[in-house]
């Protein structure tokens, strides 16, 4: 594949994973002010979901930059 397309598509999945982050960022505040407990399902795929777009985000920026 083209590295030129190759790096196209991980700047567009670099704008779709933060903008993850953006939409999901609320999560946090219902388990800080307890509405959420740590052991709720929605909290603990926040939190999967999360370490896995953050690693794939970390990636991203190795090889494109910010």
């Amino acid at each position: 594949m083209d590295k030129g397309l190759i790096r196209a598509k991980m700047i567009h999945e670099r704008g779709v994973i933060k903008a993850w982050f953006k939409d999901n960022d609320w999560k946090v505040n219902k388990v800080t002010v307890g509405e959420w407990e740590t052991t709720d399902p929605r909290w603990i795929e926040y939190k999967e979901q999360r370490a896995i777009k953050r690693a794939r985000l970390d990636e991203i920026k190795k090889a494109v930059g910010k």
